[in-house]
């Protein structure tokens, strides 16, 4: 499995950011293979596998818990690809790890305008696939 680590500061836009890279693929022929499931108490979070391009590629928005992104990570080990969400507020520097690892790719949450920069992330994430 391959980690796409989408890192940012709390409230940076991280899930919906990866809720644009769902609808992104979806709407150039991802097929659903586990429908979204929501997650935690926030009603955007969720997790998810899609089949694009020949791979399985699970989405796992809920990285406010550093314990949920080590979870994610079994879960989803069979998948080609993990889209994962990571709040870069924990002292374990998951980023770090992640982007030292050979098949892993950091991808830092933009600054600014959350419309842009949003879709802007998504679209540098959906390229990494």
């Amino acid at each position: 499995m391959d980690i796409i680590l989408l890192s940012g500061s709390p409230s940076s836009g991280k899930t919906t950011t990866i809720n644009a890279v769902y609808d992104d693929l979806i709407s150039k022929g991802a097929i659903v293979v586990q429908s979204k499931v929501q997650l935690g108490g926030n009603a955007a979070d969720f997790e998810c596998i899609v089949k694009y391009n020949g791979k399985l590629v699970a989405m796992y928005s809920m990285g406010d818990y550093l314990i949920h992104c080590c979870f994610a990570a079994v879960r989803y080990a069979s998948c080609d690809k993990l889209i994962l969400a990571y709040n870069n507020k924990f002292k374990q520097d998951l980023a770090a790890v992640v982007a030292s690892c050979k098949n892993h790719i950091v991808v830092t949450k933009s600054p600014g305008n959350p419309t842009t920069s949003n879709q802007k992330d998504a679209t540098t994430i959906v390229s990494k696939i």
